[in-house]
């Protein structure tokens, strides 16, 4: 390690990740998909169902984002979610759709979309200008697993170990459906190839049945979650949960922490990493924030 660990969390046993059977950590992986598959097809194939025209002819190319665990996910202790806004070029393969719902072989789309963010591309392309949101993510799990914060520049070097505990993140989006300040001219400049009421039919659809965090806490059984997104929008990130706020904890546009009835999944919400400098403040310091805000549920 680069530091004295100084863990808000007395979870630093690397070395599991060492001397585990392969037969372990393919078990562990498995049961994650067949939990993402138990939750997410009939939700996916409800989307298709309702909106099968409405998918092939509004123009928006995306499938819907689906929330991902990596292969360590399982065994890590604690088990924590990642939720950003919304995804960014995700993945054409609207046709695909459409056919594997009709052939009933929706699991195919799950492979699609679990390939699409992988350990190995959020440490080695996705950095500095295009990768804000994955390093602050990575550095904040390494910070909480270990008690050290990396500079950007060792996440290209990071040990077994570390590479290990990288595998364990799970991440989400609170829109399975891009937003339309996404598609918009000043990101992916597509928005004039799309059929506006088309679209929103496929957004309010989505916010209603897939966008929901209660299907990510049903099918992975998250010990924390932490949304960075601060204009997000509540009322459908928390349908169908009864949520508590520790309103001592609150402070405007940095911290939010809910708690729910009848989930033990504890919840961070902080803005997204490209606004801390508008916060007058920056990663290392959003990272022993947020990683002591952690502390606040203890």
């Amino acid at each position: 390690m680069r530091c004295q660990p100084t863990s808000p969390f007395p979870y630093n046993s690397t070395e599991m990740y060492l001397i585990d059977a392969g037969w372990m950590n393919s078990l562990t992986f498995i049961n994650a998909t067949m939990n993402q598959s138990n939750i997410y097809i009939p939700l996916l194939a409800e989307y298709c169902k309702r909106n099968e025209d409405t998918i092939l002819f509004s123009g928006y190319p995306y499938l819907p984002f689906i929330p991902v665990a990596f292969k360590n996910y399982e065994k890590s202790c604690p088990k924590i979610f990642y939720v950003g806004i919304d995804t960014y070029y995700w993945n054409k393969s609207i046709d695909k759709l459409i056919d594997c719902y009709k052939n009933e072989h929706l699991s195919e789309i799950l492979t699609i979309n679990n390939k699409v963010v992988t350990p190995k591309r959020i440490l080695e392309e996705w950095h500095g200008d295009k990768g804000v949101f994955w390093e602050f993510v990575c550095k904040l799990h390494l910070y909480i697993r270990t008690g050290c914060i990396l500079k950007n520049d060792d996440l290209r070097s990071l040990s077994q170990e570390e590479v290990a505990m990288i595998e364990e993140i799970g991440y989400g989006n609170m829109n399975s459906i891009e937003l339309q300040s996404t598609l918009g001219p000043q990101k992916e400049d597509i928005w004039d190839s799309i059929n506006e009421s088309l679209y929103w039919q496929l957004k309010h659809f989505s916010e209603q049945t897939i966008d929901p965090i209660e299907n990510l806490i049903m099918a992975y059984d998250p010990d924390y979650i932490v949304i960075f997104g601060w204009g997000g929008t509540k009322q459908h990130v928390f349908k169908g949960l009864k949520y508590f706020s520790i309103t001592d904890a609150y402070e405007d546009g940095f911290r939010a922490l809910y708690t729910l009835y009848n989930y033990k999944a504890k919840i961070v919400w902080t803005s997204h990493p490209r606004r801390f400098s508008f916060l007058k403040t920056n990663q290392d310091e959003m990272v022993l924030y947020i990683g002591n805000s952690i502390k606040l549920f203890t």
